[in-house]
Order: C-alpha cells, then sequence, then structure tokens
C-alpha cells in the first residue's frame, strides 16, 4: 500500500483518539471551585469549606461506556453522561438527582473547567486535573 493511504488513516486515528469524548474519559479531581456570587449567598468560611472538603474527598471518573461515577466523602454516585461537542454542553443523569447540565469550558488531557450548579439553583465554576496528575 501507498503512503497515501496511511496519512489520512493515522490522521483518523489521531482525531478519533483525541476527540473530546475520550479526553473526558478519567477520574477527575477538584483543584479550584469558583463560586458566582450574583447566585451564591454562602459566607467566605462556607466557601472555603466546601472548597476544601470538594479538593480533598471528590471525584469524578467518566467510562467509556458513557457512565459515570463520582467518590464524594466515602459515598458512591453513579449516573450516565453525554457530551454535545458542539454546544460544548456535557448532561448527566443520575436516579436521585435527575438530569443536569454543565457548561464546559476547557477540556485538555490535563484540564477540565466547567460551570454547573446544585438543587439550590446556585452555581459554580469547577476547574480539575486528572486524579493521577494531583500531589497532595
Amino acid at each position: 500500500m501507498s503512503m497515501k493511504f496511511y496519512i489520512p488513516v493515522a490522521l483518523l486515528f489521531f482525531a478519533a483518539c483525541s476527540s473530546p469524548q475520550k479526553l473526558l474519559l478519567k477520574s477527575w479531581k477538584i483543584d479550584e471551585v469558583i463560586f458566582i456570587d450574583s447566585v451564591n449567598t454562602f459566607t467566605p468560611q462556607q466557601k472555603q469549606n466546601i472548597s476544601s472538603e470538594l479538593k480533598n474527598a471528590f471525584d469524578l471518573t467518566f467510562l467509556a461506556d458513557s457512565t459515570f461515577h463520582v467518590h464524594h466523602n466515602g459515598k458512591l454516585l453513579k449516573g450516565t453522561w453525554y457530551y454535545d461537542v458542539k454546544q460544548k454542553l456535557l448532561y448527566s443523569n443520575t436516579p436521585d438527582e435527575g438530569r443536569a447540565v454543565s457548561k464546559v469550558y476547557e477540556l485538555k488531557k490535563d484540564l477540565l473547567t466547567f460551570e454547573t450548579g446544585n438543587a439550590d439553583h446556585q452555581r459554580f465554576i469547577y476547574s480539575c486535573s486528572p486524579a493521577s496528575m494531583q500531589t497532595k
């Protein structure tokens, strides 16, 4: 076979391996929590406590079968996920929490930054790194 065949195949393979969905497939730890103050009513001490808890006792794992696991304070939450690449929206669904939509600001092999909210309509921006890259 000629090199003309291998180059497009190699490019296609590279594109598939580095697709945004594949970049999500790992465990993530929270490095930074940004509180969107226009909708959050937390005191500075509450913000510090929430940030510390999330940085130390939370990880999120996206799996190739479109499921995810969240470990938080010894509890396990499971659900499903879908990433809309064009709109940069990450959809998640859990039996207890229902459907959530997160806006992805940045997704690289070593960085995930997204905005999401909670049941009380408070908004947060999380900056995450792969769990294996964190040093504590």
